[in-house]
């Protein structure tokens, strides 16, 4: 953090007073009686949206982020039988930034909505070229292993590629998986299943080391609920007999997802008071939540109440509901999945 940080900061003003300022963060937290109060300051200081753009600005600091070993790329040549020398591979790996949104109180007076970049994963793009007399690699690496699902027992079905490259496979009735005749390098072992894909998360994910001439082993094991949901909900899990619900909206004209659409869900439960009164019926439970369908036109609602009707709509630009609204619901404590047919309003 002192690298991050200056310490020493001129701070008189035009007017002759003040004057020179130090300051050493790691060392205030350090004598700091409240540890927990400076463990959160400290987590703002490296970590926060502000700190970041902070340092940017000033500093020309890149945002420190999970996995930056890993970001950059690659770029491999190979010799020709006659002499010359060719780009025979190259790979490059960056964030993927995602925008989480906070819900949305729909029945307050000023609705709000937070949202802060945050970084989903690391993607790999890259290629290979292959013709007649180019030497790629003496002898090749190869990687096996095998996938597990949440539960420890293998995984039939999964594709598992090599990201960034051509090489890719699909794992056998035991959840085995065998790739060779692959280059020396660094890559990232990407699992993928549909049953997964649904909730735009991947099987698994894993970092190899794969070295000329020998085999390299691996195991990958699907999260179990608990992660899944805290990744899909970040860290938010539902109350009591709450529910998850995400809804995978398609255009029903071309058919294809809608990314980047404003939707809301709002859900109303059954109600309360005397028929011989109908002036004091009030619905038990009256909420909603809005939010943004991702970049495959799905979105997800953490925390949803359970059995009672729920209606998901997109919304107009003056931020009415469209008229082609959809009922759904959800059981307790499900996870559930659901296909909705709309237009782009």
């Amino acid at each position: 953090m002192n690298e991050r940080y200056r310490t020493t900061y001129n701070l008189q003003g035009p007017d002759g007073k003040g004057g020179l300022f130090i300051a050493d963060p790691v060392a205030m937290a350090a004598s700091c009686p409240n540890k927990a109060a400076a463990w959160e300051v400290m987590k703002w200081l490296t970590m926060s949206p502000e700190s970041q753009k902070y340092n940017f600005d000033s500093g020309g600091n890149l945002p420190v982020i999970e996995g930056a070993d890993r970001m950059g790329g690659e770029v491999h040549f190979g010799k020709l039988t006659n002499g010359a020398w060719v780009t025979s591979r190259w790979f490059m790996r960056f964030p993927q930034y995602a925008r989480p949104m906070a819900p949305v109180d729909a029945y307050s007076s000023i609705p709000s909505v937070i949202v802060r970049p945050t970084v989903y994963r690391l993607l790999e793009e890259g290629g290979m070229v292959f013709t007649t007399g180019l030497r790629l690699f003496t002898r090749p690496a190869t990687v096996t292993g095998v996938v597990l699902d949440s539960a420890g027992r293998p995984f039939p079905g999964t594709t598992i590629r090599l990201s960034g490259t051509p090489f890719a496979t699909q794992s056998g009735p035991r959840g085995e998986f065998r790739i060779d005749s692959l280059p020396g390098s660094r890559l990232s072992l990407i699992v993928e299943h549909p049953s997964h894909e649904q909730f735009g998360m991947l099987v698994g994910e894993e970092s190899v080391e794969l070295r000329e001439g020998a085999v390299t082993n691996v195991t990958i094991r699907a999260p179990k609920i608990m992660e899944f949901v805290e990744r899909l909900c970040e860290e938010k899990l539902p109350k009591d007999d709450n529910g998850i619900l995400r809804v995978l909206v398609i255009d029903r004209v071309t058919s294809r997802p809608l990314p980047n659409l404003r939707v809301w869900l709002r859900w109303a439960g059954s109600y309360t008071g005397s028929m011989e009164r109908p002036e004091t019926l009030r619905p038990s439970k009256v909420g909603g939540t809005e939010a943004m369908t991702d970049a495959n036109g799905a979105v997800t609602f953490c925390d949803v109440p359970a059995e009672i009707g729920l209606v998901f709509s997109a919304l107009r630009p003056d931020a009415k509901p469209a008229a082609d609204s959809s009922e759904l619901r959800i059981a307790r404590k499900e996870l559930k999945v659901s296909t909705v047919m709309t237009r782009r309003p």
